[in-house]
């Protein structure tokens, strides 16, 4: 991303800085829609989120709105939001990625986290419409999957793009950042994203379930078939939406690939 840019977006995002006194400027890799940049300013370190890619179901007034709820300890609330780009600038928060360090924890840890999560969340309020949302993802094209959304009696307040690289282990706690996608849904959404992303084996799976639930119930191996088959579709759907859009980097074709994979194997062993 050329300098100018990145210029205007810290001018309009925050007018009262001398943008000739940002120091240390860097890259951040792992962002797939939006650009991520590190930076210091009067000795403190923030992140420039920059959008590259307009999606399905992100709202920037909704976020700017959830951020301004969100309590404290459990994200990051921005400095600035401008809602007609999406672009943001937050503190930085000292810390490695649960990516870099997840071999140190537990199921029972990653249990309770996401349970801990779950229950500090207040209302979104709106629905992460599974159907709605694949559907955008293929425009004008037919979906290879219908994804039927979760039944009101299970739906709950979720991130809906939990993966390791999205959490920050601090002395104080995990930080989970990117609420973009937050919205009602199955809470075993954000469990299997979880689970996917720590590259933990199929079979721990309803293991982990029972961690966090509490209890194992009779529908847990339908429910989580259900789940499964909701997360590889939406991971199906994310990836085509943006090759088709021209972001073709490694992963994301590779995604498309392994997402494929994953699905036909759930309908075998349906």
């Amino acid at each position: 991303l050329p300098q100018t840019d990145i210029e205007l977006q810290l001018r309009t995002l925050m007018p009262d800085w001398d943008i000739a006194a940002v120091e240390n400027l860097a890259y951040l890799s792992g962002g797939y829609s939006n650009i991520n940049f590190a930076l210091d300013y009067q000795q403190q370190r923030y992140v420039l989120r920059i959008p590259q890619i307009v999606q399905p179901f992100v709202d920037r007034e909704h976020e700017r709105s959830w951020y301004n709820k969100l309590p404290t300890g459990v994200g990051i609330k921005p400095l600035a939001l401008d809602t007609q780009t999406g672009a943001m600038i937050t503190p930085w928060i000292a810390g490695p990625l649960l990516a870099d360090v997840y071999p140190r924890f537990s199921l029972e840890q990653y249990a309770r986290y996401l349970r801990d999560l779950h229950t500090s969340l207040p209302d979104a309020h709106r629905i992460y419409d599974l159907e709605e949302i694949n559907s955008a993802y293929w425009r004008n094209e037919v979906p290879p999957q219908s994804v039927p959304n979760p039944p009101d009696a299970l739906a709950r307040n979720c991130h809906n793009d939990l993966n390791p690289w999205n959490v920050i282990v601090t002395a104080q706690g995990w930080v989970t950042l990117d609420w973009e996608f937050v919205g009602n849904n199955d809470p075993l959404f954000d469990l299997v994203a979880l689970h996917h992303g720590l590259t933990l084996p199929q079979s721990a799976l309803p293991l982990f379930a029972e961690l966090y639930l509490g209890h194992q119930p009779a529908d847990l191996p339908e429910r989580l078939h259900n789940v499964q088959t909701a997360y590889w579709s939406r991971e199906l759907g994310w990836a085509h939406f943006q090759v088709k859009r021209g972001n073709q980097r490694d992963e994301i074709v590779a995604q498309v690939q392994m997402a494929e994979e994953a699905l036909e194997g759930l309908l075998r062993s349906a």
